[in-house]
């Protein structure tokens, strides 16, 4: 038997795709992708009063990120879909670690620095910190523990999906098909991501903000970080 033309293999993959995408948009999941994608247009929003700073640039490239993590996940390619969360998860948490260390973030712009995960959520001088905390928004010290050990352990979960390690928090199919346990359980990790990069964002720029820019991000974060008594205050809402 002749070996397939790797066109002809392609386009059967591409057939497979096609058809998890129809079985991804039935039984009500559209509407459960569109709430995920909402998180795209706050991550834009970031963006437009971020604009200016050189950061902003690993930012971009996690929108992108996302949306191409929700097409591997509407087409079964769902060890993609995970590392895309995982990447994003990276990208915002290191931009704003480099944002604190201009020397380091001119470095790693122009690929003389690397920046590792360890770096990110180290317990003395990463992202969630009492230190990091104190010098941008000292008022909410006390949570960013909390946020470490979600980011870690949602960091460690996704990594099952770019290591190849036994699968334990996520079970992937064996081949392109739809799953809809797999489906949900992208879901859930999305919706975990999504508190713990705003809370990274407004832990780092909210009190430097204008006024403008203040007011373009304070419905969002009173939306997805309302909970939270010292933000809640500093957006000016109800105690």
């Amino acid at each position: 038997m002749a070996a397939k033309a790797p066109r002809e293999i392609i386009e059967g993959l591409h057939a497979q795709c096609a058809g998890v995408v129809s079985q991804t948009y039935a039984d009500g999941r559209e509407a459960l992708l569109a709430q995920r994608y909402d998180f795209l247009a706050d991550l834009e929003t970031w963006s437009s009063v971020l604009l200016d700073r050189p950061e902003n640039a690993l930012f971009e490239v996690a929108q992108r990120e996302y949306i191409v993590s929700m097409l591997s996940l509407a087409q079964g390619l769902y060890r993609n879909a995970f590392k895309g969360l995982r990447l994003v998860l990276e990208l915002y948490l290191q931009g704003v670690l480099l944002s604190s260390d201009p020397i380091g973030r001119a470095e790693w712009l122009r690929n003389a620095k690397d920046t590792y995960w360890s770096s990110i959520v180290d317990e003395e001088n990463g992202v969630f910190t009492v230190r990091f905390a104190r010098a941008f928004f000292p008022q909410i010290e006390e949570r960013v523990g909390a946020f470490r050990g979600v980011a870690k352990g949602l960091y460690r979960e996704l990594s099952e999906c770019t290591h190849g390690n036994v699968p334990s928090a996520i079970q992937l199919p064996e081949n392109i098909r739809f799953d809809v346990d797999v489906f949900n359980t992208w879901c859930e990790k999305a919706d975990t991501l999504r508190p713990v990069v705003h809370f990274a964002l407004a832990m780092r720029y909210l009190n430097e903000l204008s006024a403008g820019q203040f007011s373009a991000v304070e419905t969002l974060l009173l939306d997805r970080l309302g909970d939270i008594n010292v933000i809640r205050e500093r957006l000016g809402g109800p105690i």
